[in-house]
């Protein structure tokens, strides 16, 4: 697996859980890349579309990974969460609100792993997040990809009259290749960019696929790791951790974040 948008969830979920937080991990691709990168098979598992149609409680949707880091899985069926929504006339602002009222407080950070399109689901998710977190990669397609998610956040926002914040980053980069070179000035030079590029820049690492095969991620093991090192940087500018020489750990009040 390379690293896109479910790997930098995961792995800014797992980060913040060695700063001591508690974490739950939200799959609503119908893909479920999430899921299976946590070694989750979902086949007999309750997933969001089953909590919807009162098969399932939100309680027995969630699976403890470790200490401190839950998931809810997902699998191909969430593929209709989006017409289940629409036959409901779900209210899309307090959708997930009020799904997860239940559970919320048993966390500090809930990560939410959405798919490529914005359907019903994904305008719920962006809705209740606190933060939309988009990776760019250094490639053409990606910055047009950036250019619609940026006219989607402002039609939201005007429509549901809500101050959607999002927060672009560099991955997958490398300072060998001329397209991360132009990706770096086309952001700088971005004014409607101003505020929204996070200073980190994720490199490209053949370490996420190898341990994505072995079923850990760089935060499994205590081992030297600069990709590790990396998102460790990312998470701490996300999330505004601020490490005081005392090694108090302080961060925002972040709810929830979707990507």
């Amino acid at each position: 697996m390379t690293l896109g948008k479910t790997t930098t969830i995961d792995y800014i979920a797992n980060c913040s859980n060695t700063y001591g937080a508690r974490v739950l991990k939200v799959d609503i691709d119908p893909q479920g890349n999430l899921s299976d990168l946590n070694g989750i098979d979902a086949d007999d598992c309750p997933i969001l579309i089953d909590v919807i149609k009162g098969k399932s409680s939100i309680e027995d949707a969630v699976i403890n990974i470790c200490p401190g880091i839950d998931i809810i899985p997902s699998r191909i069926e969430n593929v209709i969460l989006d017409n289940e929504l629409v036959s409901r006339r779900t209210n899309l602002s307090d959708f997930f609100n009020d799904l997860f009222d239940p559970i919320k407080n048993n966390y500090d950070f809930i990560f939410i792993d959405c798919p490529p399109t914005m359907g019903q689901a994904v305008t719920a998710a962006s809705l209740f997040s606190t933060l939309i977190l988009a990776p760019l990669n250094p490639e053409k397609f990606s910055a047009k990809g950036l250019q619609i998610l940026k006219e989607e956040i402002l039609s939201l926002s005007k429509g549901f009259k809500k101050n959607l914040k999002y927060k672009v980053f560099l991955n997958k980069f490398s300072n060998k290749t001329i397209l991360s070179d132009k990706a770096i000035v086309s952001l700088l030079n971005d004014p409607a960019l101003d505020g929204h590029v996070l200073q980190t820049m994720i490199p490209f690492a053949q370490e996420i696929p190898n341990l994505s095969d072995e079923g850990v991620s760089a935060f499994s093991h205590l081992k030297k790791s600069s990709i590790r090192d990396e998102f460790d940087q990312l998470t701490r500018e996300v999330l505004e951790i601020f490490i005081n020489e005392n090694l108090d750990v302080k961060a925002k009040n972040v709810d929830a974040i979707a990507v």
